[in-house]
């Protein structure tokens, strides 16, 4: 890309392949070619989302700022602290720990609140719109659940928290996406739940997956 750019310098370019972390953004942005004015990260923000947590200071300094108004409160004593009485939503109500940080400096607890309650919205969102069938709401509820899969990767309970979102997904039929990510958060120690997604294990530390391991439909890591 390099040559490319070199070759065409009215042209910009983005850079794709090899990027596994955010220094490995900035490094190609900002210290590489003048002619790349961005990098793409897929397989890497996948499977270790918190690395990619504070991307947005490549952009802003001042992004500690930003969605401060979402992060305060994150609904924790409206839609997600609130116990419903429903047989097929089990786990229903917060976790017996809850997260502790400031709004500048989200735990990965605040994100994961945050965005159940974001599913419970969506889920009522779309069966209010009319007859939906089972099949079809299982398919929404496993697509919802498996975007905080990789939360709290390289952190203690991070196994369990996993085994339990794969358990259930089986019985999305049942289960709403919030109760089904209730459990798996119930599963997490205190100091998982509080870590602020900025902190994370370097790619180096982190197990390596074994193949030979059943994953079922949501694979501990995409390669």
């Amino acid at each position: 890309i390099d040559l490319l750019a070199n070759e065409y310098p009215h042209l910009e370019f983005v850079a794709n392949g090899g990027i596994s972390s955010l220094q490995a953004v900035q490094d190609r942005i900002v210290d590489g070619n003048v002619g790349v004015i961005g990098a793409m990260a897929g397989r890497a923000a996948i499977n270790r989302p918190c690395s990619f947590a504070t991307a947005d200071s490549l952009w802003d300094d001042d992004w500690n700022a930003v969605g401060e108004e979402e992060l305060t409160g994150i609904e924790r004593n409206n839609n997600v602290g609130t116990t419903t009485t429903n047989n097929n939503d089990r786990n229903d109500g917060l976790p017996d720990h809850h997260p502790v940080a400031s709004p500048s400096t989200p735990s990965r607890g605040d994100v994961l609140l945050a965005y159940i309650a974001y599913c419970d919205r969506e889920e009522t969102r779309v069966t209010s719109m009319g007859t939906i069938s089972i099949a079809s709401l299982a398919v929404l509820r496993r697509r919802l659940v498996a975007v905080p899969f990789h939360l709290f990767v390289g952190e203690e309970g991070n196994h369990s928290y996993q085994r339990r979102i794969r358990k259930l997904v089986s019985r999305a039929e049942r289960h709403s996406a919030k109760a089904m990510l209730m459990a798996a958060l119930n599963e997490l120690p205190a100091e998982s739940i509080d870590k602020g997604v900025g902190e994370y294990q370097s790619l180096d530390d982190l197990a390596v997956y074994n193949f030979v391991e059943r994953s079922g439909p949501l694979q501990k890591n995409i390669h």
